[in-house]
């Protein structure tokens, strides 16, 4: 199809479900840690993903007096051009991504979600292994029978990234400085070689101020969901979080910063300005024909209402239990009745003797 178009995200996974069940069963029996809701740190966190502009931060990053989380391959990443990170986070339930631990640290603790295969564990034997559990379905049952920590690490979008903002919340940080999230790509897909990558299916997204980017769709759904989820946790957890790159994601929370800028009044004017100029919109929309009806309705007082639907207007509000209704719930009946489609059960129930 040609044009523009609205995204519409469809789950999915890059592993059958009944593969990752497998692994998950597998992996639960180890003898491993599991992780376990941390204390507060005073300490800040950095967590390192693998987007283009990772390079141009890169000394944002060395700078940083903070513990360092790498996801994926931006792991082998830190170790090859700095430094052996704090923490290793994988998500990924694909026997490939044993590539990300082909190298480790005795120090690095590695955080392995339980659905990964298990050739990443076996990789790790002798290292500092903690398991964590997602918010799968099966989790709780699968895991009944076994008595460690069971804390479920969430997040809308299934995406390492995504979930190692819980993973951080839960490990006691407070403070997140972000590099590496482009959610898009640049003159690569990775700030660094990922071969992995190199096939990935793309899409170009066109932003409303004219920015264009290329990116994935499991890219382009984490940064849609990021602006109100890191609100979401700077407001009821208490969390900072600042961003260190550039590309779709921060260009989705820069337009999301200006519209809360604006009142919720002047943007939804301004929105419904914008529709009805659209001669196609105002050919189509169901509101056009409504308008005189409305603008007669909204006028209207209790006593201009015909005295025979006046009367069927108070039957089916006694039937509700309403003896003495006021006048506001007359009107809003009588709007209801002359301008709203209901469902033919519920006609038939409630409203049935109310003129339509």
């Amino acid at each position: 199809m040609d044009g523009l178009h609205p995204l519409r995200f469809e789950p999915g996974c890059n592993t059958p479900a009944d593969v990752i069940r497998w692994q998950f069963r597998q992996n639960i029996e180890r003898d491993v840690h599991w992780l376990k809701q941390g204390e507060p740190k005073n300490r800040p966190l950095a967590i390192v993903a693998g987007g283009p502009s990772l390079n141009d931060y890169w000394h944002e990053l060395v700078a940083l007096d903070a513990d360092v989380m790498a996801l994926n391959g931006a792991y082998q990443f830190m170790l090859d051009r700095w430094k052996a990170p704090e923490y290793f986070m994988l998500l990924d339930a694909r026997p490939q991504n044993v590539d990300f631990v082909r190298r480790t640290d005795e120090d690095t603790v590695h955080l392995i979600a339980a659905q990964c295969h298990p050739d990443i564990f076996d990789a790790l034997l002798g290292d500092k292994v903690v398991l964590y559990l997602t918010t799968l379905d099966y989790a709780r049952e699968d895991t009944a029978h076994i008595d460690k920590p069971k804390t479920l690490i969430a997040g809308s979008v299934g995406t390492v990234g995504f979930k190692a903002l819980c993973m951080a919340y839960a490990l006691g940080y407070r403070e997140l400085h972000l590099f590496g999230y482009d959610s898009s790509y640049a003159q690569t897909h990775h700030a660094f070689p990922q071969p992995l990558n190199d096939n990935v299916n793309t899409i170009d997204v066109h932003l409303s101020d004219g920015r264009q980017f290329i990116t994935t769709p499991s890219f382009a759904h984490q940064a849609a969901e990021f602006p109100w989820f890191a609100s979401g946790m700077v407001r009821h957890y208490g969390m900072q979080i600042d961003l260190h790159c550039k590309g779709l994601l921060p260009a989705l929370v820069e337009i999301a910063n200006m519209e809360g800028e604006t009142p919720i009044e002047e943007r939804e004017r301004a929105k419904y300005v914008t529709m009805w100029n659209s001669p196609m919109y105002r050919k189509m929309a169901p509101g056009e024909g409504h308008i005189d009806d409305a603008t007669r309705l909204l006028g209207m007082k209790p006593g201009d209402i015909p005295s025979e639907d006046r009367k069927r207007l108070d039957a089916a509000l006694k039937r509700q239990g309403v003896a003495n209704p006021s006048d506001a719930q007359v009107l809003e009946l009588y709007w209801r009745s002359r301008t709203t489609v209901l469902p033919k059960t519920q006609r038939e129930q409630l409203i049935d003797q109310i003129p339509r």
